[in-house]
């Protein structure tokens, strides 16, 4: 069912993140807005919309750099939805879309949140942010301290054995490192707190796993 608020009167914004602007589509006046991807550019952006009649501003996630806007946006309780990069490509293929450049993607956004009105995204709270941004570096090195283990067998007895094992008590270091700031984290904000305890009283999930 369409959701009543998918008229022409409520605007469609598309925004394309890059590492250093944000293109930005409005589909009720077709007006393209080219601003750097800082505190000013977003400020402009936030500006603009703020007194606006929206139906979505559709962002694509780009590794992150969509956050700062996203949460500037979300701050002012606008209708913003942040979307997988997959469903954005996939849509453009349903489209027969083949040129691409920051503007078109913009547009394709635009029409994206207007075509297939994709679910609201949610401010996520600070804390909460800061612990999924902690927990995502921990995976990565993680990861990296499991590959750096699995060559320790093909370098045994030469220089580079001695070299991996350096660098695997340095990853064991930063990592816990890391796992005394997840639960300082966790222990100093009440509600992340009680969402842990929940957690941990499941069978088979305990605190940070290596």
């Amino acid at each position: 069912m369409s959701d009543p608020l998918a008229s022409v009167d409520c605007a469609c914004v598309g925004i394309d993140v890059s590492k250093d602007k944000l293109d930005l589509f409005i589909d009720s006046t077709g007006q393209l807005l080219c601003v750097a991807n800082d505190a000013a550019g977003i400020e402009t952006i936030a500006a603009q919309l703020a007194p606006m009649k929206l139906f979505r501003i559709v962002i694509e996630a780009t590794g992150r750099l969509e956050r700062r806007l996203a949460v500037a946006l979300l701050q002012l309780a606008l209708p913003v939805s942040v979307i997988n990069p997959r469903q954005a490509r996939d849509f453009a293929r349903s489209k027969g879309q083949k040129a691409k450049t920051d503007a078109i993607d913009a547009r394709m956004l635009a029409e994206y949140g207007r075509v297939i009105q994709p679910r609201l995204t949610q401010n996520v709270p600070e804390n909460q942010a800061k612990l999924q941004d902690l927990l995502a570096r921990r995976r990565q090195l993680v990861e990296f301290r499991a590959a750096e283990t699995n060559r320790l067998a093909q370098f045994e007895g030469t220089e580079i054995h001695a070299d991996i094992r350096k660098m695997i008590r340095h990853l064991d270091d930063k990592i816990e490192r890391l796992d005394h700031k997840i639960t300082k984290l966790v222990e100093d904000d009440s509600d992340l707190s009680g969402k842990a305890k929940l957690l941990t009283s499941v069978k088979g999930v305990g605190a940070v796993q290596s």
